[in-house]
């Protein structure tokens, strides 16, 4: 039964966030997203930022890089996951802008 109850509620988590996706999330003018998590139970939003990264056609993170990204978000700070970063939207830590991270600045070869 316990098994079968899991199963249960993870498709009902599945279906909410299914609906919620057309809700909050909107494609962004550089081709990143825009999530709002605004008031949701932390399971939603860890799928929710799954979804993103599907939205977007990459690889969604797997465990603890996630979890460490959305708690960081939570404090109004930015996270980096893979080739992305996510930044909360100004004074709304639940507001959240997710896009591919500018190229990095790699050091030169110095010429002899």
């Amino acid at each position: 039964r316990t098994a079968k109850a899991m199963r249960d509620a993870d498709e009902a988590l599945n279906w909410a966030a299914s609906i919620l996706l057309s809700d909050r999330l909107h494609s962004a003018p550089d081709g990143g997203v825009k999530l709002d998590m605004t008031a949701l139970p932390h399971e939603l939003i860890r799928r929710l930022l799954l979804r993103a990264f599907i939205t977007l056609n990459q690889t969604p993170p797997r465990g603890e890089q996630i979890e460490t990204a959305i708690a960081k978000l939570r404090l109004g700070q930015s996270a980096s996951l893979g080739e992305f970063i996510i930044k909360p939207g100004g004074s709304d830590a639940l507001k959240w802008h997710l896009a591919h991270a500018p190229p990095r600045n790699t050091p030169r070869k110095v010429r002899d």
